[in-house]
């Protein structure tokens, strides 16, 4: 007869063991910030995204603005909502033009990462995000960015790899709307202004930097012109 005592060491280490290659799949997603480390002085903050959704392009711009302000003292990553069909594609709310823009937004932040919040706030403007066509390359130009480059990553084989990777996120998250934004891995609720996310970001700070005590007002600079954005979320599933 089994003891009963070995069989529960065995079913614990099973267990572990099970616990350690769950973990191993999704290091690759979630490593790229444990890698830098979070100390009182940064914290983490992740935009879960749709290129087409009305309520995360205009939100983007705002965040962006908060970013620049708090600078070095924030780690960010940006990850889209959108799943694989099984047969090597990729299927979205919007349609084959909002994955084609989340891959060239994947390829921005891949090539030109301090670029993707202004790349962003070009497509917001006079609205080019709702029909891209060839509106990103213009935006890209006037960013001092090489509109080939973008091309070649987003119509080879480079984005399907960034874009299958980067949607195992949200899916391992349960995330399945957008925007959807986490500060140190809590889901932020606040109002959507740069003054209120930048207080929440603060807030996670032991020792909040100097930035934290500039009030970027009610919108901030990108508020002023696009005003405040509209609370809301496009879900995965319309």
């Amino acid at each position: 007869m089994t003891n009963p005592k070995i069989w529960m060491l065995s079913t614990a280490v099973l267990i572990l063991v099970f616990g350690s290659l769950l973990a191993a799949d999704f290091g690759g997603i979630t490593g790229r910030y444990l890698e830098r480390g979070e100390t009182d002085e940064t914290a983490r903050v992740d935009l879960f995204a749709m290129s087409m959704c009305s309520f995360c392009v205009e939100i983007e711009p705002v965040l962006g603005d908060v970013l620049d302000h708090l600078d070095d003292n924030v780690r960010f990553r940006l990850f889209f909502v959108a799943e694989e069909d099984g047969e090597g594609g990729f299927t979205s709310l919007h349609g084959q033009n909002e994955l084609e823009e989340d891959a060239r937004q994947l390829c921005i932040f891949e090539h030109y990462p301090g670029i993707i919040f202004n790349y962003q706030e070009c497509m917001l403007l006079d609205g080019k995000w709702k029909d891209p066509g060839d509106n990103w390359k213009g935006c890209a130009e006037n960013l001092g960015m090489e509109p080939s480059v973008i091309e070649d990553c987003w119509t080879g084989e480079e984005a399907p790899v960034l874009l299958s990777e980067n949607v195992k996120k949200a899916k391992y998250m349960k995330i399945r709307e957008s925007p959807v934004i986490l500060i140190n891995q809590r889901r932020y609720t606040g109002e959507r202004t740069a003054e209120a996310l930048k207080s929440w970001i603060c807030d996670e700070f032991g020792n909040p930097p100097e930035e934290c005590s500039l009030d970027l007002g009610e919108g901030g600079l990108t508020g002023m012109i696009i005003g405040t954005p509209a609370k809301g979320t496009c879900p995965l599933e319309n």
